[in-house]
C-alpha cells in the first residue's frame, strides 16, 4: 500500500496514521474482485502493523491470516520516545516525509480546505515533536481536534485487544524495541486465544538480522505462519484458530 503522503502529496487532509484501516478495506476489496477465490495474508510493519490491528477488530472474512512485527503497543509512549535521544532519527525519517507531502499539496494549489480539517498549515513546518505533529495536524483530520488523548488511546493496543478475535494473528516485537519499554509488553496480557505474540531479545526496531550471512529471524516466522493458515484456506480447511482464553506468548 502506499501509505498516505509517503509517496505521493497528499489528495485530503488525513496523512499516514494508524487511523487509517479504511485504505486496508479499499485495497482488500479491489483484491477480492480480482481475485474471488484467494484466501489474503495481510502484514504490517512498525506503523503499517498499527493500522493493521486497528483493521482487524473488524476484518473481512477473505484475510485468513495477519502479521503485526515491531508494532507500537502504547501509542503516547511511543511519540513521547521518538523525540528522545538516537529515536530522533526514527522520528525524523516519518516526520519530515509526512510534513513534506503536506506542504506539497500546499504549494501545487491544491482544493485541500486544511481550515475546515482544524489544520492551521503555520503549524505544520513549526510542528518539531512528534506528539505536537500528531496533536496539531493528524489528530484535527480525522476528527480529534479537541480530543487527542481519545485520538492515540484508539490506537493503543490495550483499547482494543479484545476485539482481534476474529483472525488468526502474530504479532512480533524485540524485547529491545528503542520505541518500546518493558512495561508495553503489559498490553499482551489477556489477548485473544486466536493471538499468538513472539518476543526476540533483540532486533531492535524492524531488526531482527541473524547469523551469517544474515537472515531476518522475524520474516521466516512471518513467513512460517502465512504458510500455515494460508495452505490451510486453500485445502479448504477452517482458517480460524481456537477461542482459547489466553493467548500464547513466546520469548526466544
Amino acid at each position: 500500500m502506499n501509505g498516505r503522503g509517503t509517496v505521493t502529496p497528499l489528495a485530503t487532509p488525513k496523512t499516514y496514521c494508524a487511523f487509517c484501516d479504511d485504505d486496508v478495506v479499499e485495497v482488500i476489496d479491489y483484491i477480492k474482485q480480482r481475485f474471488p477465490e484467494s484466501p489474503v495474508g495481510l502484514c504490517g510493519w512498525s506503523m503499517g502493523g498499527s493500522i493493521a490491528l486497528r483493521y482487524l477488530r473488524n476484518p473481512d472474512p477473505v484475510v485468513v491470516a495477519a502479521v503485526a512485527t515491531s508494532v507500537p503497543l502504547d501509542m503516547m509512549k511511543t511519540l513521547e520516545r521518538l523525540d528522545k535521544g538516537l529515536n530522533r532519527n526514527y522520528r525524523d525519517g516519518m516526520l519530515k516525509p509526512a510534513k513534506a507531502a503536506m506542504m506539497d499539496s500546499i504549494t501545487m494549489g491544491d482544493t485541500i480546505d486544511w481550515a475546515a480539517a482544524g489544520i492551521d498549515i503555520n503549524d505544520i513546518e513549526k510542528s518539531q515533536s512528534a506528539a505536537d505533529f500528531t496533536r496539531k495536524c493528524v489528530a484535527p483530520a480525522f476528527g480529534h481536534k479537541d480530543t487527542f488523548d481519545e485520538f492515540v488511546s484508539q490506537q493503543t493496543l490495550s483499547t482494543f485487544r479484545h476485539e482481534l478475535v476474529r483472525t488468526p494473528l502474530l504479532i512480533i516485537n524485540a524485547m529491545n524495541d528503542p520505541l518500546l519499554k518493558k512495561k508495553d509488553f503489559d498490553a499482551f496480557s489477556g489477548l485473544p486465544g486466536n493471538v499468538q505474540t513472539l518476543i526476540y531479545p533483540s532486533g531492535g526496531h524492524l531488526g531482527f538480522w541473524s547469523g551469517w550471512p544474515p537472515t531476518n529471524v522475524s520474516i521466516k516466522a512471518l513467513m512460517t505462519f502465512m504458510e500455515y493458515w494460508i495452505d490451510g484456506a486453500n485445502d479448504e480447511v477452517d482458517g480460524q484458530a481456537g477461542s482459547g482464553d489466553d493467548s500464547t506468548v513466546n520469548v526466544v
